[in-house]
């Protein structure tokens, strides 16, 4: 995320009387500065000590995740991090985990903005 957004005041068509604020973002595109980022939210129970890293998704929704690390000193977590990030292609600061970080069910969240 970069700096706040600015509001600008944008002049109507009659006389150049000001209107109503537009926000900018630091490229000056007005469009994007009303785009709002996309969250999702994934239930993912967790299996450490795996032979390999893998993420599927069940039927219910819900989703399994393997990894090859051991539960300690948040390693799997980690690892599975950027599972996740690399599964949906994104980088691993945008997944983080909301719940369940010494528990094998966990709630990740996934910001694609």
């Amino acid at each position: 995320m970069g700096a706040p957004l600015e509001p600008s005041w944008e002049p109507s068509a009659d006389l150049g009387a000001l209107t109503r604020p537009v926000a900018q973002n630091q490229c000056g595109d007005r469009a994007a500065a009303a785009t709002i980022n996309s969250v999702r939210t994934l239930r993912i129970t967790v299996k450490p000590n795996a032979r390999s890293a893998t993420l599927t998704e069940r039927d219910d929704g819900t989703w399994r995740a393997t990894v090859k690390t051991p539960p300690v000193d948040g390693k799997a977590n980690k690892e599975l991090c950027r599972l996740v990030a690399h599964h949906f292609g994104l980088r691993p600061s945008q997944v983080t985990i909301k719940s369940g970080a010494g528990a094998r069910i966990k709630t990740i969240v996934i910001d694609e903005g």
